[in-house]
This record gives C-alpha cells, structure tokens and sequence, in this order.
C-alpha cells in the first residue's frame, strides 16, 4: 500500500530540492565570478580560506549541484510511469521533451543577444579585476562572435540539446546532456516494467557499471559526456526501487543518515582533506569519480525525501513549492545577469564585492527569472494541450481503423446480399 504522502504527483520536497540545487549552481557562478579564492576550485587563486576538501563546499558546490539536477530528472521522469505504466506514455514523453526544453531556453538566448547587441556585457573586465579567468572568457563560452545576430541566438537556442553549443549562454552546457539523458530514461521505463525485479535490477546495475567502465577504460574524450548519463540510470533506479517495493516507513534516524551522508557526497571535489579516501577513484579517472559519488550522494537525499514521512513533511510548503517553480528559470538566466548588471556594480558600485553585490544581485536574478517562469508555465500547459489533443486524435483514429471490416468481411457480406 502507497504511504499517503506520496499520493500526490506533485512532489514538492523534490521539485524545492531542485530550486536548492539552482541557487548553489547561481552561488557557485558568483564566488567564481567574483571572489575565486574562496571557492578554491582555480587552483592556483586557492588559499587558506577555500573550502575545498571541506563538506562546507556543498554549499557552492555547482558540480555536485548539476549532478543532483540530472539524478532528480531520472527520478522525476520515470515516478509517474512505474506508478501508473503506460506503453504510449514514454513515447508521447519523448516527443515532448524537446519543444518543453527549448521554449524558455530560446528566449533566454534572444535576451541575452540582445545585451551583447546593446554592449550591455561587462564580463570581461570584471573578471580581469577578480582575477577569474573563467569570468573574463564568459564561463568558458564556446562562441566567438562579439555580437550574435536574433537568428543565431534562436538557433543556438533549439540546437543546443544536440550539438552542445552553449556560447550564447553558457548555463546551457547541461542541456545536451538533461535531453539525451532523458531519452535514455524514456525507452528504459517500458524494459523496465516488462521485466522481473531481479532483472530489473540487473539491468539497471549492467547500464551503470557500462557506462562508467565504458567511458573510464575507452580514454575517448569523445565519449567523456557518457559519464553525465550514469545519474539519470542511477536516478532511474532509485524511482524503480521504491515504486516496485513501495519502501516507505524508513526509520528517521536512518533516514536522517543517509540524508546527512548524501549532503557529504555532494560536498565532494577532489581527493583532499576530508575527501582523502577517494584518491584511488580520482586517479583511475577525475570525470568518473564526480559522476559516481555525485550520482551516489543524489541518490541519497532523494531516497531518505520519499521514504521517510517526516521528512517529507518538512519539506513539502510553500517555500519549497516556489523554489521548484523558479528553479529552471533562475538556471537560465543568472549567467546573463552576473556577465551584465552585476559585472557593472562590481566595477563601479561594489568594488570590493562581498554582500552588498550578493544581495543585489539575487534581487536582480530573481525579478528577471519571475517573468520567465510565468512563460515556462504558460509553454508548458500549452504543450500538454497539443499533445493531449494529439493523443485523442491518434487514439480515434486506431478505434476508426479497427472497425473498419476487412477485405474478407467484404467479401462475405457482398455474397450474402446477393
């Protein structure tokens, strides 16, 4: 029997853990953006005060952060289908995906061609004050043009998902991966539910161990970005486990554990400190230890939220509820705040950074995410409507066909009248 607080489809503590995950990726951007010793992920602008190595650096770890976005995906994506299977519901889900994807990301593309049209960017001498390389390059943008045209920003916009180009906004490096780690998830569930548990779990096990030894034993960097799918099977897995066994109930102590212990995986950054232990890991290869214990500590979180009532409840409010709402958008476009109005007041208002800069700009991110979420709202329903008008009319369009007589039946019927 499924616990009552997991009746509802709106998993809000999950959605809310999203929004968390976005404001560290917007806090890590900053400190690295704007004070790069502090994060201490530039090695040579690390100093005594980094927090690397420490489990504090959960709290700025974007990487951690970006993980946890695509566990929860795997999660989320595949919860609706183990508890309610529907052959036509990956299908239709996939199909969706990448129009639901694209439309908020398009805008935020024309919006920020338009500040590089305006010369409204700053970035690059805000990051040669702070001493950020990765500020002056615009996150590492793989664009070069100074000025791209409306066309380019609305192409870079829907392609993104395939070829990966990111220049126009850097944050959406992560898109090529969010798509096609959820096409992954998409054709799985329906395996998934034709098998056994135990080869259920077999599979899931096989895809994972696949894709991290496949990607750490080729030494491809063609097939590096193999190793961002692996928290979308792991995410997957966690959703199975729990919908198929209906785990719930699960001590508070132990759930608080495995909450606690997660948090501590995703504070991960390299084997140092308090991460000492996973030297060996690292070594055999740095890409596949952020993904396994990245992947490992999202897993956590999301297991001790659904399986423990108490801490579900605790997350499941308001806040959290506003948090998930803001969470894609903020994503989109806190980079384009930080390069523009924010790259302003550190080089002529807040000199020094810190607080004040902060505090202005999450105000700014904020105001410029609201409007962009109500769009993301509105597209979303919109696309819903087209696909649940699709799927009445394919659906009508079977029942048309199978009532159609066959050629045999015609025949008999045209001989009885004669």
């Amino acid at each position: 029997m499924r616990a009552k607080y997991l009746s509802s489809d709106k998993l809000i503590p999950l959605e809310g853990q999203r929004g968390i995950a976005a404001i560290i990726v917007a806090v890590h951007h900053f400190v690295l953006a704007f004070h790069p010793s502090i994060s201490g992920i530039i090695a040579d602008k690390r100093n005594d005060g980094s927090l690397v190595g420490s489990p504090f650096f959960f709290f700025i770890n974007g990487n951690g952060a970006v993980f946890f976005f695509f566990t929860l995906s795997g999660f989320v994506l595949s919860w609706g289908y183990f508890k309610n299977p529907d052959p036509y519901r990956s299908l239709w889900s996939g199909l969706k995906r990448w129009p639901r994807l694209a439309g908020p990301v398009v805008v935020v593309c024309l919006f920020s061609a338009l500040l590089f049209r305006a010369d409204l960017y700053f970035y690059k001498d805000a990051g040669a004050k702070s001493g950020s390389y990765w500020m002056q390059t615009f996150g590492h943008s793989s664009f070069n043009e100074s000025y791209p045209s409306f066309l380019t920003a609305i192409w870079q916009g829907l392609t993104t998902f395939f070829s990966g180009q990111s220049g126009v906004n850097p944050s959406l490096w992560t898109m090529v991966y969010e798509y096609y780690g959820s096409l992954i998830v998409f054709a799985a569930m329906p395996v998934l539910s034709k098998l056994g548990n135990n080869r259920s779990i077999t599979f899931i096990c096989m895809a994972c161990l696949a894709t991290i030894f496949g990607v750490s034993g080729s030494g491809l960097p063609a097939l590096a970005g193999m190793a961002f799918m692996l928290p979308f099977i792991v995410g997957m897995g966690v959703s199975f486990a729990i919908s198929r066994w209906e785990i719930h109930g699960v001590n508070l102590y132990l759930s608080a554990g495995i909450l606690g212990f997660g948090i501590y995986l995703l504070g991960y950054f390299e084997p140092s400190q308090a991460y000492a232990w996973s030297s060996a890991l690292a070594a055999a290869s740095p890409q596949i230890a952020w993904s396994i214990i990245y992947s490992a500590g999202s897993a956590c979180v999301i297991f001790a939220t659904m399986t423990n009532g108490k801490i579900y409840g605790v997350m499941n409010n308001r806040l959290m509820f506003a948090l998930g709402r803001l969470s894609f958008s903020l994503y989109l476009v806190h980079l384009l705040v930080f390069g523009s109005v924010s790259s302003w007041l550190f080089l002529h208002i807040f000199t020094n950074g810190g607080m004040p800069l902060f505090a202005t700009t999450a105000v700014l991110c904020v105001s410029i995410a609201l409007p962009l979420c109500y769009f993301d709202e509105w597209w979303v329903r919109y696309l819903n409507a087209k696909v649940d008008w699709l799927r009445r009319a394919s659906a009508r369009s079977s029942f048309s066909l199978s009532r159609m007589p066959s050629t045999a039946e015609n025949d008999v019927e045209r001989s009885r009248r004669s």
